[in-house]
């Protein structure tokens, strides 16, 4: 590497001679041409030194603040970081944004054009991962950083997102703020974990791997029932989910993980793992993915028992779907296909004043989209509970609760 030339700019000069100090084998920043393409940089976050003399129109310059293709030294030109003397910058590399607006800045018009994979810009982005340039790097994370991708605790798998990782690891809350982070060797394998309100995912073998510990002291020296915990100032092995203390022995891991399984499904202890019984209306890993709304009863009942049959299966009498126009027509074209007289709903008037309540605290909003009482109904302050009558269409009207009729059911 070249650290001394008299064809630089000053400052450029200055600064070339300053990173050889700091850099004897080398700098890390990239140096750029005015030729040098935004799609030419191969890592997520790079230095960059761009040359003088850049200036030009260029109609493949694409964006505004954010860019998609074009000249990296004029993009830095048009963002405002450097002028035709050159400049030192940062660039970040990131996912595709909704879009591309061209504009007229400091001298330089850029185009709009349509999204694509990958988009370029000069601030730190959410989505932005540690595929570093520099073996040691720091950046500035913007606010509201909580949802994007992680993989692996306390060592990062390198496709991660670095701000998320950020806040997972402590080093970091979502108001944002400046991390530094180093890049490791890759592993074959990333555990997930959840800290800091982030959940991380397990993940295989990566390339490379990123920390905020320059001394990773007990990631390679836990046991393989335990797992490395971090902190701000030690780091200590302690036993995985699933293990508990005194040799990290195994633990039912339904035992080891309570409320593991959501929705009111039931956990079984399977050898080191478990399964999850869920509730007609859920299914995945954990009962966590809607599959049902609604359910029709098989046996006919009064308005009580009918309502007691729902709550066994997990549910209640339908409230919020018969106050939902769209979903009410769409239950009442299944009632119309198993043909009952009568299908209970979840809507009475125990008080009998004629003001009607749902099974799930709500008042019913009388002559709204809400109210589907079929006309001249309901007129008996004595029939307390609420039927979907088929001679009505399956509009409403109000029944004596003992009569028996058909549940219909609602995921709550």
């Amino acid at each position: 590497m070249i650290c001394w030339t008299a064809s630089k700019p000053n400052w450029m000069i200055f600064l070339l001679f300053w990173n050889c100090l700091l850099h004897p084998h080398g700098i890390d920043s990239f140096m750029a041409t005015c030729d040098t393409k935004l799609s030419d940089l191969k890592h997520s976050i790079t230095k960059v030194i761009c040359p003088a003399g850049c200036w030009r129109q260029h109609s493949d310059l694409c964006g505004t603040d954010n860019y998609v293709r074009g000249p990296l030294c004029l993009a830095a030109m048009h963002a405002g970081l450097m002028d035709n003397d050159g400049g030192y910058f940062k660039v970040f590399k990131s996912g595709p944004r909704r879009k591309y607006k061209g504009t007229p800045k400091n001298g330089i018009t850029s185009e709009s054009c349509s999204p694509s994979s990958v988009s370029y810009c000069f601030q730190m982005k959410c989505d932005t991962n540690g595929n570093a340039e520099e073996s040691l790097s720091e950046v500035v994370c913007p606010s509201g950083c909580s949802s994007n991708y992680v993989c692996g605790s306390t060592m990062y798998s390198i496709n991660s997102s670095v701000c998320v990782a950020a806040i997972h690891a402590g080093v970091l809350t979502k108001k944002g703020g400046k991390v530094k982070f180093f890049t490791k060797e890759g592993q074959s394998s990333y555990e997930g974990s959840t800290h800091h309100g982030v959940t991380s995912q397990s993940c295989h073998a990566s390339k490379s791997s990123f920390t905020f510990k320059e001394n990773d002291v007990c990631s390679s020296n836990c046991g393989n029932n335990e797992k490395c915990l971090t902190g701000i100032n030690e780091d200590y092995c302690a036993c995985k989910a699933g293990y508990k203390e005194n040799g990290c022995k195994i633990v039912p891991m339904c035992e080891a993980n309570p409320g593991i399984c959501q929705h009111g499904g039931t956990c079984v202890n399977i050898d080191t793992s478990y399964n999850c019984t869920c509730t007609i209306w859920y299914t995945g890993r954990n009962c966590e993915t809607v599959i049902l709304d609604h359910h029709f009863a098989p046996t006919a009942k009064n308005w009580s028992e009918s309502r007691k049959y729902c709550q066994s299966i997990g549910g209640d009498l339908a409230a919020w779907g018969m106050r939902n126009q769209t979903v009410r027509n769409s239950l009442k074209d299944m009632m119309n296909q198993l043909g009952h007289d009568t299908f209970w709903i979840g809507l009475t008037d125990f008080d009998g004043d004629e003001n009607y309540t749902f099974v799930d605290g709500v008042d019913l909003n009388r002559n709204s989209s809400e109210d589907d009482f079929a006309k001249d109904e309901p007129n008996n302050i004595d029939e307390r509970c609420v039927e979907a009558r088929k001679s009505d269409q399956y509009q409403w009207n109000d029944l004596f609760c003992d009569f028996k009729g058909y549940g219909l059911c609602e995921r709550r």
